[in-house]
């Protein structure tokens, strides 16, 4: 089940609860979730809404944002410790992979591709 998120303080809220999980989780992303939330924020269409799943009550670490039209889905992938993107479901194969190894430079080249 997705939650719409359509306020500034909800997609706080999230995003504190990701940052949160990654320091005992998530060490492999750890340094790449706030450029990747800024370039989200930058690239997602702003008359769509930023969806992010739900799961037994708490916010788990799947998001779904639309951008140039198309839907992707950012989702952490734990037995891989990266953050997959992939387009429309989690059903369909990765487009790209995040880690600590991915430079900004990096990031910018995988949005302005989607």
């Amino acid at each position: 089940m997705a939650i719409s998120i359509k306020t500034v303080e909800r997609l706080q809220s999230y995003f504190k609860g990701v940052v949160k999980r990654a320091e005992h989780h998530a060490q492999g992303v750890k340094e790449v979730i706030y450029p990747t939330l800024c370039l989200i924020i930058a690239y997602f269409d702003p008359n769509s809404d930023i969806e992010v799943s739900k799961d037994d009550g708490s916010q788990a670490n799947t998001m779904w944002v639309h951008i140039n039209g198309t839907r992707y889905v950012f989702a952490y992938e734990h037995k891989k410790s990266v953050i997959e993107i992939r387009k429309g479901s989690r059903e369909q194969p990765a487009l790209y992979s995040i880690d600590n190894t991915k430079t900004i430079k990096d990031l910018i080249n995988i949005f302005e591709v989607l």
